[in-house]
Order: structure tokens, then C-alpha cells, then sequence
């Protein structure tokens, strides 16, 4: 059963997308757009619901994995709602692993989950770029930037633009950076940043007892 704080959240969250794909209605149908918006709006609920659900349940789970069910504490509304907001979006199941790590860590009173600025970056991120932050991250250091890029788009199926413009993106978001290696100042290298990795660790989730889960999934050519 859901609490009443919980469900307001849920129903402010649905009934904004709602009033927003209404008034895009009301412009491209008219007169039909009040019969299309009802239907609509049953199916955003459900959606938002069901892609929620199945976040707090992940979040759950790791939370009882890793043995901290005796820390779970309220979430503060101003952390609460963007990451209830941004989940309740999302299908692609890298991401909701993503959702539900940063959730999970929320809501055992982990400080680095809270930074208000961390659910607008996930909600910025494709799969794609999820990975390539994901990897970078695990492989440590400076990584030179050509033979990464050509290893990224055979992995990913995808032309080397796509791989720039993912990289742009993870550049803008402050997640990583370009530097020179130390023997070749020619030489560019992609490293992650101090931030980017404060945001690795409120998105993995709590570390499992006697299983360490401080790398995110590799990465796989299906993520987008």
C-alpha cells in the first residue's frame, strides 16, 4: 500500500505530464484533443507507476542485499522528488539500475546521494554514455583517446561521431575531461573527473556484503 506522502508525489508527478501533453493535444487535434488527453493521461499513470515500481523495488532489493535495511531514513522532499520524477521515466534497464542505486543510497542517508545536482545528470545521460562513463571509471587513470573511441564505436555498432558526441556530452555534464599524456603533450587522453566519480558512487548503490559492487555493467552493444 502506498503511503500518502508517496502517492501525492506519484500524483503530482503524472499529473504534470499529463497537463503538458494536453496542451500539445489542444494543438495538433483540437476539438478531439479533451477525448485524447483522458486517454492519455491513464496511460502516463500507469506507465510513470509501473517504471517507478519496479525503480523502488531495485532499490529495495540492494538495500537488503547489502544489509542496511537498519538505515533506511526519510528522504528530504527537495532529494525525494527529482529521482521519484526522473525514474518513473525511464525503460532502458542501464539506466533504472542507475535510478535505483541513487535511491537506494538516498535513502540510507548516504551524503553523496543527496547533491541536488545528481538526478539532472542522470536524467541527461543515454545508456551509451552511462557505459562509456561506467568503463572509463573502472579501467582507472588516463586512457588515450583515439584507441578508445575506435574500441566505444565497435562496441556500440556506431560511427565515430556518434562516439564524439557522446563524449561532448559527458565533457558538458562534467563527468569527464581531456588531457594530454604525461610523455606526449600531442597526445589526448579522456580521464573521469573528481565529480564524475562522486556521481559513479551515488549511482552504483550500496556495496553488497562480500561482493563488491563498485563497477557498473559492462558495457554491452544493445545500450543506446
Amino acid at each position: 500500500m502506498t503511503d500518502p506522502f508517496t502517492g501525492a508525489v506519484l500524483k503530482a508527478s503524472a499529473d504534470v505530464a499529463v497537463k503538458s501533453a494536453d496542451g500539445l493535444l489542444t494543438r495538433l487535434f483540437g476539438p478531439a484533443a479533451d477525448e485524447l488527453g483522458q486517454v492519455l493521461g491513464a496511460k502516463a499513470k500507469a506507465y510513470r507507476a509501473r517504471e517507478l515500481g519496479s525503480t523502488v523495488a531495485e532499490a529495495s532489493s540492494r538495500i537488503r542485499e547489502a544489509g542496511l535495511e537498519g538505515s533506511i531514513e526519510a528522504i528530504p522532499f527537495q532529494t525525494l522528488y527529482p529521482i521519484l520524477e526522473g525514474s518513473s521515466l525511464v525503460q532502458d534497464p542501464t539506466l533504472k539500475s542507475l535510478w535505483a542505486g541513487l535511491l537506494a543510497n538516498a535513502a540510507i542517508g548516504d551524503s553523496n546521494a543527496t547533491h541536488p545536482s545528481f538526478p539532472r545528470v542522470l536524467s541527461e545521460l543515454t545508456p551509451r554514455e552511462a557505459q562509456m562513463l561506467a568503463t572509463l571509471h573502472a579501467r582507472g587513470g588516463k586512457l588515450m583517446w583515439h584507441g578508445l573511441r575506435q574500441e566505444y564505436a565497435q562496441t556500440f555498432a556506431c560511427s565515430h561521431v556518434d562516439i564524439n558526441a557522446a563524449q561532448q556530452n559527458l565533457f558538458r555534464l562534467n563527468l569527464a575531461i581531456t588531457t594530454s599524456a604525461n610523455d606526449a603533450a600531442n597526445v589526448e587522453c579522456l580521464s573521469v573527473t573528481d565529480y564524475g566519480r562522486s556521481f559513479l558512487a551515488a549511482v552504483q548503490g550500496p556495496s553488497v556484503v562480500n561482493n563488491d559492487r563498485g563497477d557498473l555493467a559492462p558495457i554491452s552493444s544493445s545500450a543506446a
